[in-house]
């Protein structure tokens, strides 16, 4: 995060650390503490991240339904699929 440190913003709760959002290369980049998760910060923080930088999209690892949801309730779209093949 230090080489990007300036693409990112927090979000602060009553003096606490409640998330973080950024854009790296177009990408969104968010996370929401524990504590402060199902509150809305999230979709706060995505609003505002797209009001200042319309046009950056979501990429969201399968099977990660809470960031589905955040997205959706956003108003973002599905609109790719990316298949990697697995070298493990």
């Amino acid at each position: 995060m230090r080489k990007y440190n300036d693409c990112y913003y927090l979000r602060i709760v009553d003096d606490k650390p409640a998330g973080f959002i950024g854009s790296v290369d177009g990408d969104i980049r968010v996370a929401t503490h524990p504590d402060f998760q199902g509150k809305g910060i999230g979709l706060f923080m995505v609003n505002e991240l797209m009001k200042i930088y319309p046009g950056r999209f979501a990429k969201i690892k399968m099977g990660n339904e809470a960031s589905v949801k955040l997205f959706r309730k956003a108003g973002f779209k599905k609109k790719y699929y990316i298949y990697e093949k697995d070298n493990s």
